[in-house]
């Protein structure tokens, strides 16, 4: 707001002037906070100011309990075009608004919502961090402080229509269930554009978002590697959901090398998509799901990343009708004791081909160096028992139908079904770093497929009752060396048009 002028001032100012000063002074009035004390208020809005926001989110956290809390909409009266805000998230930020932040959370200065059912609206402002902490990828924890933009806790609070850039922290969902964050933008990310928590609890939704990695830094930013040297904004993950329960439906996440990382908890990622490189194979490595993560994949659009969807460790994972075009190297790699059941889905191959970059287990589905894995592409896994359940599928067990699409038309060695998993390793040099070995031993691949020294052991691989593109070759290309536990009963020719997506 204008300040008034001094004594004088007005000396040689005309009659119109002074009426433009007075409509500016009334346009910044109006624009100032209408946030109050006042519990029972539904909705208001604020300025394009960090200590307006405070003091709204304060006021509305202060409200838990009382009797006449009925939610409360903060909007953001953000103008045309959309302001800029400029956010420091520090320790001086939040103590000059008392219960605008949560103490005891890691990113201890975020905008911290402790109420249920607060709803704050960006107004497609964008939010953009000036403080000090750098915006930085880490190889473990980075050192305290590392600010968010927003943490979550309280029930049904909502995040909408905003955009963010060089928080080093992004959004957390750190407790209660039911949260939702909508129409968000992140095309510079620090560590990670949105994690869910372990202490998270379910029912939450991140919806019609678009996370953007790999992006050149704007002059007066600097995103740093984990050697610290200065690079591109978000090269590791958007996504990182380390436990709880949310639905991820319809964002764009691109350009990053693990679009989503599950590692705990139970997960829908619906109708998203996912685009990488077609001249860098590492810019999108995978959809990552680990430990004890069980995730549910539908209608995912995953394109030119170099393994699609990865799962390892004791995860699982249900994949029903996703497309995952132009893998380098896989577009379902399974790891450890991963499992994986899957029908209705489509898979095709780059018309390259498979890398020949990296020496690694490659095709459509791969089951890499260990036997523990199981996969349900159809009719159960090798036994004919339901990955998920252990029960036979002839009695009951939640099993696949089927009907994925095996399109393997590109150059090169084409393969539908690799499962030879006893080379431990793969790409690494026999007297170089430890890499993927886990016993110190050394087996590169040979030449038929097998790995030197080794029975060529496999996972238990059901693929039956699918389609396959032969182009006058085998019609199930399987790489399954040693007594096969490799199961295509049922494989028929995929029809003319059905590889044309």
């Amino acid at each position: 707001m204008l300040s008034p002028p001094r004594s004088g001032a007005h000396r040689g100012v005309s009659a119109l002037t002074l009426v433009l000063l007075a409509l500016v002074a009334v346009s910044t009035t109006d624009a100032a906070s209408t946030c109050a004390t006042d519990c029972a208020q539904t909705a208001c809005s604020v300025g394009c100011d960090e200590g307006e926001l405070r003091d709204a989110v304060a006021k509305a956290n202060d409200c838990a309990g009382n009797a006449g809390w009925r939610g409360r909409t903060i909007t953001v009266d953000a103008g045309a075009p959309p302001c800029t805000i400029a956010m420091r998230n520090d320790v001086a930020a939040a103590n000059a608004y008392p219960n605008s932040s949560c103490a005891n959370d890691p990113e201890a200065y975020a905008l911290c919502l402790t109420n249920d059912g607060i709803r704050i609206r960006g107004g497609n402002a964008t939010f953009e961090y000036v403080g000090a902490a750098p915006c930085r990828q880490c190889v473990d924890e980075c050192p305290a402080p590392q600010p968010a933009l927003f943490t979550l806790h309280g029930n049904g609070n909502a995040l909408e229509d905003f955009t963010y850039r060089y928080f080093p922290e992004g959004l957390h969902v750190r407790t209660g269930n039911g949260h939702t964050i909508a129409r968000v933008t992140n095309d510079r990310i620090c560590e990670d554009a949105l994690t869910l928590d372990a202490t998270a609890g379910v029912g939450n939704t991140v919806a019609d978002s678009t996370f953007a990695g790999n992006q050149p830094a704007d002059p007066g930013h600097v995103c740093l590697l984990p050697n610290d040297a200065a690079g591109l904004c978000g090269t590791d993950k958007a996504l990182q959901l380390n436990g709880g329960g949310v639905t991820v439906v319809h964002n764009t996440i691109t350009t990053i090398s693990q679009p989503v990382h599950a590692q705990a908890g139970e997960h829908v990622l619906l109708g998203n998509t996912s685009t990488g490189s077609p001249s860098d194979d590492n810019l999108c490595q995978s959809y990552t799901v680990t430990g004890p993560a069980k995730v549910t994949m539908a209608s995912n659009v995953i394109d030119h990343c170099k393994f699609g969807v990865r799962v390892d460790g004791g995860a699982l994972v249900i994949a029903d009708g996703n497309i995952v075009t132009n893998p380098w190297v896989a577009a379902f790699d399974v790891r450890a004791a991963g499992r994986l059941r899957g029908a209705g889905n489509r898979l095709k191959t780059r018309a390259a081909g498979f890398t020949t970059v990296s020496s690694v287990q490659l095709g459509l589905v791969v089951a890499r160096n260990d036997g523990r894995a199981r996969i349900d592409l159809g009719g159960g896994d090798f036994a004919g028992l339901s990955v998920e359940d252990g029960l036979p599928c002839a009695s009951g067990g939640a099993c696949s139908i089927g009907g994925n699409r095996f399109c393997s038309s590109g150059r090169g060695a084409q393969v539908d079904v690799w499962n030879v998993t006893d080379c431990p390793c793969l790409n690494q040099l026999c007297g170089g770093a430890l890499g993927n070995c886990t016993s110190g031993s050394c087996a590169p691949l040979a030449a038929d497929g097998t790995c030197e020294g080794s029975g060529g052991g496999g996972a238990s691989i059901g693929a039956r009752d699918n389609c396959f593109r032969s182009d006058g070759g085998a019609l199930a290309v399987v790489r399954d060396a040693g007594a096969s536990t490799t199961a295509t009963g049922g494989a028929a020719e995929c029809a003319p048009d059905a590889c044309d997506f």
